[in-house]
């Protein structure tokens, strides 16, 4: 990714971002086991919501936050676009723009073997969350493929951490301008306490508590005139 391809505003938003979650992974490296710890590093400094005016090239922006920081960190992303038409769309402007990133596809490339840093599924919310498991094909058990829920196991046990993106937050909980989370942790896609619910990587409750974390940072960007719109996402 050419940096000169940035403007000066998306650039500040970006530095910010990946410098924000450089500081989750020096906090989570250094809490070990503690899972306290862990958790404050998360609540902390693991969410990162970028709110901008359509055009502004939130998608640029979180594009290169996510491809610089797994230049860093062994991290495996899943991208949540709003709608499924809007997938295709997505993985288009990733794989042509960020040629550090590998898009994946999360019905058919479940396996864990090859999986690398800065692998990215693009998806939809609807594609793995449900309360009812065996509903969603991608959280089923295959002969090829494992479930996403077995997955993320799988690669948390390889040393891979998660990274997550919902691209138009605002359409599920965050605000009603565009606005596009990215979120950076180490844990499991099923609920703690071994409730068998489904639950993509992000739930809704997250990223509200995300929303209203005293110390989350939210980047602004005003270049463009209009309404704000944004991503939000942590890795």
């Amino acid at each position: 990714m050419n940096a000169k391809t940035l403007r000066g505003f998306q650039t500040e938003a970006v530095n910010s971002g990946v410098d924000l979650f450089t500081t989750t992974k020096r906090l989570l490296d250094a809490a070990g086991a503690d899972v306290a710890g862990k958790t404050a590093a998360i609540n902390h400094n693991g969410y990162l919501l970028i709110e901008a005016p359509t055009g502004s090239g939130k998608t640029l922006m979180v594009g290169t936050i996510v491809e610089r920081f797994s230049h860093e960190e062994d991290v495996v992303w899943f991208w949540f676009a709003p709608f499924k038409g809007v997938v295709g769309q997505t993985a288009a402007v990733l794989r042509e723009e960020f040629h550090g990133l590998r898009l994946r596809e999360l019905a058919d490339d479940r396996s864990t073997a090859m999986s690398r840093r800065g692998d990215v599924f693009v998806t939809t919310w609807q594609t793995v969350a449900t309360r009812v498991k065996d509903k969603r094909n991608v959280r089923k058990e295959g002969d090829t493929n494992p479930s996403i829920d077995t997955l993320i196991e799988a690669l948390r046990d390889q040393g891979l951490r998660i990274g997550v993106v919902v691209d138009e937050a605002h359409s599920r909980c965050l605000h009603p301008h565009d606005s596009t989370g990215v979120q950076f942790r180490r844990r499991s896609i099923t609920r703690p306490g071994g409730r068998d619910r489904a639950k993509s990587p992000v739930e809704e409750q997250d990223l509200r508590s995300a929303r209203i974390a005293p110390r989350i940072a939210r980047q602004s960007a005003t270049g463009h005139e209009g309404r704000g719109h944004g991503r939000s996402g942590r890795p």
